[in-house]
């Protein structure tokens, strides 16, 4: 059973996505976000017309699956890095590689080790492995050993050994990562291979295992399609991965949860391992667009900070809270607490959930599991961050998206909090970085053989979500489909206006209009009416009264990308003439420049008709969206 930690786990993910398809590799490293590897890219000078020539060479090779054995020996040279105090492949008095290896009762065939002991985040130790950057020539280490090591097709298993280490007094940290590359002899001698994967919350729906979103609740039935005597079952590991091994056949995979089969996939085991995922999707709440660009200073004391969310049904089940980190400090204790005498104000008493931390990472988002807690309503997400001594306490925030949903408890100087008796007050313009993710079942498993160098891929999704997922937009993209596509739209109202919705054909994601030869963007003064001149007419224009849910049928053309606009109590010719406002889903083309349409799941959106945000519910108009081909 494989029972790498999150941050091995999520190591183990990133290796196998450059192993899989280092082509699209390239342009997800060099534009990563990440500013350690930005920084590293800039400060060795890596020459990236040379990186991407390197780059071309390399070739897709089987996915690895984790050994125990192999991670024992990883982790024991990482504890010795810290030891001594420096990056090394041999520290004093240590066995060379292959018996450190063999001491552990692996058996190789062939073996390689990569070590990094100056990394801030599993992300920049990968970044430093995969670029390979080094003072040689380009920048790049020669020949790159590391980058090697992970691509090579001689290994098929691998052993991670990830520590941290924040002695400010020491040379190495704040991570340390050894990888053991190796091909065992079993393998070459039993004719099996793995059959491997994770099972993940999507929470940050980017499509990939992050830290923190591992399932352990999974069950994988593994049957004989080819032999249907054999059958087998295994459980996912504390991270969400898996893997077992097959002889070659077909077989049929059921991932189990709860008793209920959410996903099956037929899967073929060759002379090489296979990896199958299991992405469950899921609905996300949060105020924020990610991006912790500020803090709040609240003193020298303890602080607790609440979000406030409304549920979309009856109830949700929320399985994960997420927090934005900082190296400013992060929180101590994450919460739920539900709004019982309906204020939408969060008070003491009305905890049902307190989770302790312990974070490691000072950049992104932490994603925390929860046991399952059923919420309706209002309810809201807190975190408490602790004083630290003299030194001050900073809270991230985010400015950009001001819904006036977010509280704040504060101590008197000198104090500490009480969590059982408290007021709180409402921040307004900054919204903390706190999310909820609810449970569902909606899964998308993906197949990742590799055969004869070609990639398969079982990967699905809901016609028009492509730019949803990857830009978390209000956008449909049928730029893949080439037929006219059919849709089925249902609105439900819950506000005073009168409001319409339509939908504008773009030339990108950033929102351009081509007209003539020239692109519109938002925030040109001529977007409003280059967007409604634009406005397709194969879909009616949206309406609903009252509360009663409407459906309206209609068309849409393949091969471009169309954003919405509603029309805020008014008609389509009062718009045009200016008497009518407009909102568009680009804050830039808003005259309050306020976000005013929300992504609430695969092709449905809410919006907010009032001015400045409203009250930041985005259901005075929802639309969910069904395509047909």
């Amino acid at each position: 059973m494989a029972n790498p930690n999150a941050l091995e786990q999520y190591m183990l993910e990133l290796i196998n996505r450059m192993r899989i398809n280092p082509e699209a590799e390239y342009d997800i490293l060099i534009n990563s976000a990440n500013p350690d590897i930005q920084n590293a890219l800039s400060f060795f000078n890596v020459n990236l017309t040379e990186l991407q020539s390197q780059w071309d060479q390399l070739q897709p090779v089987q996915p690895l699956a984790w050994s125990n054995q192999l991670h024992d020996s990883a982790v024991t040279h990482t504890q010795l890095m810290i030891d001594f105090d420096q990056q090394s492949h041999n520290l004093p008095n240590e066995p060379y590689l292959g018996d450190r290896v063999r001491n552990t009762g692996y058996e190789f065939t062939t073996i390689a080790e990569n070590t990094y002991a100056f990394g801030s985040s599993v992300l920049e130790s990968y970044g430093a492995f995969a670029i390979n950057w080094g003072d040689d020539i380009n920048g790049i280490q020669n020949p790159p050993i590391h980058r090697n090591a992970m691509m090579s097709k001689d290994f098929r298993e691998v052993g991670i050994g990830i520590l941290s280490e924040d002695d400010p007094t020491t040379q190495v940290g704040s991570l340390l990562t050894t990888l053991h590359f190796s091909n065992s002899q079993q393998l070459t001698t039993t004719d099996t291979s793995w059959l491997l994967g994770t099972v993940f919350r999507d929470v940050d729906r980017d499509d990939f295992y992050s830290i923190g979103e591992g399932l352990s609740d999974i069950t994988i039935k593994i049957s004989g399609i080819s032999n249907p005597d054999f059958s087998t079952s295994i459980k996912t590991s504390r991270a969400g991965g898996y893997q077992t091994l097959l002889s070659p056949g077909e077989y049929q995979v059921d991932f189990i949860r709860e008793n209920k089969t959410v996903k099956t996939q037929k899967v073929t085991i060759n002379d090489e391992n296979v990896k199958l995922d299991l992405m469950i999707d899921g609905k996300v709440y949060q105020l924020d667009n990610g991006v912790g660009d500020a803090h709040y200073n609240p003193g020298k004391d303890d602080a607790i900070v609440f979000n406030t969310y409304t549920v979309d049904s009856q109830f949700q089940t929320i399985d994960f809270i997420s927090v934005g980190l900082s190296n400013l400090g992060n929180p101590s204790k994450v919460f739920l607490y539900e709004d019982r005498d309906n204020d939408r104000q969060p008070d003491s008493n009305e905890k049902i959930l307190e989770v302790d931390t312990n974070f490691t990472d000072t950049q992104g988002f932490a994603h925390i599991p929860i046991t399952p807690t059923k919420v309706e309503n209002t309810f809201f997400v807190g975190a408490l961050y602790e004083n630290n001594g003299n030194q001050l306490t900073w809270i991230p925030v985010n400015n950009d998206l001001s819904a006036n949903q977010s509280w704040i408890t504060e101590v008197n100087e000198g104090s500490n909090l009480n969590l059982d008796s408290f007021s709180t007050s409402l921040l307004e313009g900054k919204n903390w970085l706190l999310r909820a993710s609810s449970s569902d079942t909606q899964t998308t498993a993906v197949e990742l053989p590799i055969e004869d160098g070609e990639l398969g891929d079982g990967n699905s999704q809901p016609i028009g979500t492509n730019l949803q997922k990857s830009n978390d937009i209000e956008l449909i993209d049928l730029r893949n489909e080439t037929a006219t596509i059919e849709t089925t739209v249902k609105v439900n109202r819950d506000a005073d206006y009168d409001n319409l919705i339509g939908f504008y054909a773009i030339n990108d994601v950033n929102g351009g209009i081509k007209i003539n030869d020239e692109i519109i963007n938002p925030g040109d003064s001529r977007y409003k009416q280059a967007a409604l001149e634009s406005r397709i007419i194969s879909l009616d224009l949206l309406q609903t009264q009252d509360s009663i849910q409407s459906s309206f049928n209609g068309t849409f053309e393949g091969g471009s990308i169309f954003a919405p606009f509603i029309i805020v109590d008014g008609t389509f010719n009062e718009a045009l003439n200016n008497s009518a406002e407009v909102y568009f889903a680009y804050k830039s083309a808003n005259s309050d420049n306020f976000d005013h349409i929300r992504l609430l799941d695969n092709n449905k959106f809410g919006f907010e008709d009032l001015p400045n945000g409203g009250d930041g519910d985005y259901n005075d108009l929802t639309i969910q969206m069904e395509f047909t081909i």
